[in-house]
């Protein structure tokens, strides 16, 4: 009896903290809303002032991206998607009115914007209030999608040349630091050049050793280092080995007694030594790797060799 009432009693307490977080959601939206509503008149004023000096609409895009960005104390990147969604929402009437009633999150307000922003006032007409169902139920990413497939059936022409223009305006690939001695790679590409992309990935980063101490996703970005130098290969740390010899192909020049290798190499050659018992010498760093290949002497045989390096 009393298990069934204290069960009962927290279901009642959760319950009552769901509607406030619903009520906190649906006020943060409106609140979002009116920030829209804040940066559209912004823009406004602004570009009615540049209009009447005679001055420059995209300078004074910039200057009113400066200008949220730095009242707001965000990136110019979120500055940019802010400003961008509040003037997509002028064509977007039933999308700016759910926003400021709270009906609908930011998230998927900036997804309808981003691809409706694109389309023409007869297709908005005519899919944005399927669209808006669509993100009563939906998250972002599938939401995206079906705005997409909802504008396909209508006009498709229409959609296509839109969604191409926005692969080339979107791709490319931003590096950047996050201050703690890391950094963060992103790149925007087609479908088909992310499936590429993951392949040559996963495939270079399988081409070691069970013993490599790396983790999968440590393997996957020297994996991918190694592709921007154009190696064939995934390197293995000396340490990963012990004295495993790791195959790989590699001219010797007999005359300089230097490895040169047919691809680029991050470290300087330490010297090519062929030891008569089989065991490699003391190697001459941590990072160094024992090598066996193909040494080419001056009339053109091969050899074997070893090398470090």
């Amino acid at each position: 009896m009393f298990e069934s009432t204290f069960i009962e009693t927290a279901d009642q307490a959760v319950g009552g903290m769901l509607d406030i977080l619903t009520e906190c959601a649906s006020a943060e939206n409106v609140r979002r809303g009116r920030l829209v509503e804040a940066v559209c008149e912004i823009l406004d004023r602004r570009l009615a002032d540049a209009e009447e000096c005679g001055g420059d609409p995209s300078e004074c895009h910039r200057e009113v991206l400066c200008e949220i960005s730095t009242q707001l104390t965000v990136s110019l990147s979120t500055g940019r998607t802010l400003l961008d969604t509040s003037e997509a929402l002028n064509h977007l009437p039933l999308t700016a009115l759910r926003l400021i009633s709270g009906g609908i999150d930011w998230a998927r307000v900036v997804v309808l914007a981003s691809v409706l922003g694109k389309a023409s006032a007869r297709t908005v007409k005519a899919i944005e209030f399927q669209a808006l169902a669509a993100a009563e139920s939906m998250a972002p990413r599938r939401l995206r999608n079906r705005v997409w497939s909802l504008w396909m059936q209508f006009d498709g022409a229409e959609a296509t040349a839109a969604q191409t223009e926005a692969k080339a305006q979107s791709t490319g690939v931003n590096i950047r630091g996050d201050g703690t001695g890391m950094a963060v790679l992103r790149a925007q590409m087609s479908d088909l050049q992310g499936a590429e992309a993951e392949a040559l990935i996963s495939e270079i980063s399988a081409t070691v050793c069970k013993k490599d101490p790396r983790t999968g996703q440590q393997r996957r970005v020297d994996g991918l280092l190694a592709l921007l130098y154009g190696e064939p290969c995934l390197g293995v740390p000396l340490r990963a080995v012990g004295w495993n010899r790791v195959w790989v192909i590699a001219g010797i020049d007999a005359r300089a007694g230097n490895p040169s290798i047919d691809r680029p190499l991050r470290e300087s050659a330490a010297g090519f030594t062929r030891p008569s018992n089989g065991d490699p010498p003391p190697p001459p760093g941590d990072s160094a790797t024992w090598c066996t290949g193909t040494a080419r002497g001056t009339g053109g045989r091969d050899r074997p060799g070893e090398a470090w390096w």
